[in-house]
């Protein structure tokens, strides 16, 4: 049962793409309603992604007469290859990769706080129920990202010294959950559907930045976009608006079915998976981007200083 998840797992997350793309061509709406450029956003399969899925499939960006593209990525240097390509003008992402972008002078500017956490568990074999029983062993996570703020965030929430706990770096989150289902590693931390997959096989959650009130993600677009063609995105964000109060306020089986699929998540996941409470369009605060900052300033990561407006766009949302 356990291999066949799994497979199911990493099947469907390297080869499925999202559905939502579906409908007029996106182009020849975009010559009447965005001056010829639409919103292309590159996404990840996980729960940052969901509002706009929402949004697409029940015409939101149509009725706000908006044109918009969702292009699917497996993998983040993916999604972050199509942006600096200019591909894709808009990601779901986080404000460490904000800032990267920013130093190696990509005008990309954060306009919304996105609703995804990062958590982590222990595998079935480590036998270990908290946070506190990590010291002396193996976490698996992603070096330099939105997993490794994540991480330290939560040991040092925890009292646990960093140096104290084993981190083993792997880029590739089906690696990662590969090794956490085998129990080659102790723990690892990973985002939502990631984690409902895992918690199918046995592992359990020990702790979430959701719950120490990090709040790293966020929606971001070049300042190309949001500079020459504001109405589109504010009509982008009056879309996004309505997507997060349906899903907000709809019985999760009028749509869990449809939105599971057309956002790539095995289908093991429909009666486990867990989704936050979506806000309502926020800029990033001033105290998220500090934290961010600080601590890529002590993994030395930042190689100029930047500034809570060099990374966020506050003209779109409250």
């Amino acid at each position: 049962m356990l291999k066949k998840m799994l497979t199911e797992f990493l099947c469907i997350f390297l080869l499925l793409g999202f559905s939502a793309c579906g409908g007029e061509d996106p182009q020849e709406a975009a010559e009447t309603l965005n001056e010829g450029e639409p919103i292309v956003i590159g996404v990840l399969p996980d729960t940052q992604a969901l509002p706009f899925i929402v949004a697409e499939h029940l015409g939101y960006f149509e009725a706000e007469q908006v044109a918009v593209e969702i292009e699917a990525f497996t993998s983040a240097p993916d999604r972050d290859s199509a942006l600096q390509s200019k591909a894709v003008n808009a990601v779901t992402t986080d404000l460490i990769a904000v800032a990267l972008f920013r130093q190696s002078d990509l005008d990309l500017e954060a306009i919304l706080s996105t609703d995804g956490s990062q958590q982590i568990l222990a595998s079935a074999q480590s036998n270990i129920s908290s946070v506190e029983e990590l010291d002396g062993k193996i976490l698996t996570l992603s070096e330099n990202t939105i997993m490794d703020y994540a991480s330290d965030r939560i040991l040092a929430h925890y009292g646990v010294a960093k140096d104290h706990v084993i981190y083993s770096y792997a880029p590739q989150i089906t690696v990662r959950m590969e090794m956490l289902i085998n129990g080659s590693v102790d723990a690892a931390t990973m985002p939502e559907p990631q984690v409902s997959v895992a918690k199918d096989s046995g592992a359990t959650v020990l702790a979430s930045s959701a719950d120490l009130g990090l709040n790293a993600t966020c929606f971001a677009m070049l300042s190309t976009l949001t500079a020459d063609h504001p109405d589109a995105v504010v009509a982008f964000v009056r879309a996004y608006n309505k997507a997060v109060a349906y899903l907000n306020e709809t019985p999760r089986e009028e749509y869990l079915d449809w939105l599971i699929s057309e956002a790539g998540f095995p289908e093991s996941v429909n009666d486990t998976l867990i989704l936050p409470v979506y806000r309502e369009a926020t800029a990033p605060t001033e105290g998220d981007v500090t934290d961010v900052l600080d601590w890529m300033t002590q993994r030395e990561l930042l190689t100029s200083d930047l500034t809570y407006a060099d990374l966020v766009n506050i003209e779109f949302a409250r």
